[in-house]
């Protein structure tokens, strides 16, 4: 059974006929081509992209704020936006140690020594007290101050509490000593969004800039976005990673997966509001069944989603759980047939101990043990039972078994 949906997703018939369909009507002409399919291919892409801001939003005023530049999907967003911000002058960037191994490594790239991280370990207000103690006595004057956050935690599901965005924009306005109009910010906000796209869509009215992979909702690997506020629009086209033209990305644009990306985040829409209660229902047994095989074989089981920084609520398609003293990596091994995974959703074959759960102060002897189940609206729940008490199941008592023979010698 496949529940590793966090990591990628199948490819949705929706976008499989909405391909064959633009298609066969021969709306597959370069956009920046001057004849008529050209032109037909163009205004296919730009319709469509207002369709995709409008249900990202719902609210037509807000989502006419902003633009999409579409790209490979996160990796590249992340890294396009990281690098353009790093090319304006005395910027500080504020980042989280929990963070996608995309922003990690591109903060590092890109601002080797003007940043500052946010510790998961520790609580939000002592956070707030170091970055502020650290521009007091920092010998560089920061003008920009950008803030990178992730709305759904990759391994964890953890949804980020937007008001973190708010107290951390008032410590930089103290630092500048800059008042602005109530409701105003001063820094600069980019949102992770890869996990929470169409799932979890709240916190992007809050984002000056926010990325998306459509595999991670039934699109093609490779494609995706960076959604932006129109304000943006000239850093990011004067400082381009791929360059080919006066666009924020060169290259020939794809209309015909523009238009499958609205037809399938239209779906993603109507269903969001028809299967929330289900994808609730389906987390809730997950976690029903790991409690009951914990009880029963009177093994300590820990879900890893504590942090100061999260929500209470956590997003209901990621499980994030830790049977002590049970690896995950023997765990996977011994679900030869089933897919579930151990650790980052684009990295889940990795066994090191996970950055994440580390970075959030989780014992190394918790982490190694950690094993994440990920869902979507696909999932049967008959299925899904199944494989809890089937194999599973099983698979648990086996290895408690054999921890217990270990121990034992």
């Amino acid at each position: 059974m496949y529940l590793d949906f966090a990591a990628t997703n199948k490819i949705s018939q929706i976008w499989i006929d909405s391909i064959i369909h633009s298609n066969s009507k021969n709306l597959f002409g370069n956009p920046g081509s001057y004849h008529k399919a050209g032109f037909e291919a163009l205004d296919m892409m730009e319709n469509s992209t207002k369709n995709i801001l409008n249900d990202i939003f719902e609210d037509k005023e807000i989502a006419n704020q902003y633009d999409i530049c579409y790209n490979s999907g996160s990796t590249e967003s992340i890294n396009q936006f990281i690098y353009a911000m790093s090319k304006q002058q005395n910027v500080l960037i504020v980042y989280e140690n929990v963070a996608h191994k995309a922003v990690l490594k591109s903060v590092q790239k890109y601002f080797p020594e003007d940043n500052f991280k946010l510790e998961f370990s520790l609580t939000v207000e002592d956070n707030l007290k170091n970055l502020k103690e650290f521009l007091e006595n920092s010998q560089k004057y920061y003008k920009r101050c950008v803030l990178v956050l992730t709305s759904v935690n990759n391994e964890t599901g953890g949804i980020i509490n937007p008001e973190i965005i708010g107290k951390i924009d008032n410590i930089f306005k103290d630092y500048r000593e800059i008042s602005t109009y109530a409701g105003e910010r001063l820094i600069d906000v980019f949102i992770d969004h890869t996990q929470g796209f169409m799932k979890n869509n709240e916190i992007v009215h809050l984002a000056d800039v926010f990325c998306f992979s459509a595999h991670k909702i039934g699109g093609m690997k490779g494609f995706g976005g960076l959604v932006y506020k129109k304000e943006y629009e000239r850093i990011l086209k004067e400082n381009s990673l791929i360059v080919g033209g006066y666009e924020i990305r060169g290259g020939t644009k794809d209309p015909i997966s523009v238009k499958a990306l609205d037809d399938l985040v239209d779906d993603k829409y109507i269903r969001r509001i028809i299967s929330g209660d289900t994808i609730v229902h389906l987390h809730n047994v997950i976690v029903w069944k790991l409690q009951e095989i914990a009880n029963e074989y009177k093994i300590e089981l820990t879900f890893n989603k504590h942090s100061d920084f999260y929500m209470k609520d956590q997003s209901p398609y990621i499980i994030n759980a830790s049977f002590v003293g049970i690896e995950g990596e023997s765990l996977m091994s011994s679900l030869i047939d089933d897919c579930i995974s151990t650790g980052s959703a684009c990295n889940s074959s990795e066994l090191k101990t996970s950055h994440v759960l580390s970075g959030m102060g989780i014992k190394k002897l918790i982490a190694n043990c950690a094993f994440r189940i990920s869902i979507d609206e696909t999932v049967n729940e008959e299925e899904l039972k199944d494989f809890l008490d089937n194999r599973f199941k099983p698979a648990i008592k086996f290895l408690a078994r054999m921890r217990t023979r270990h121990g034992e010698e």
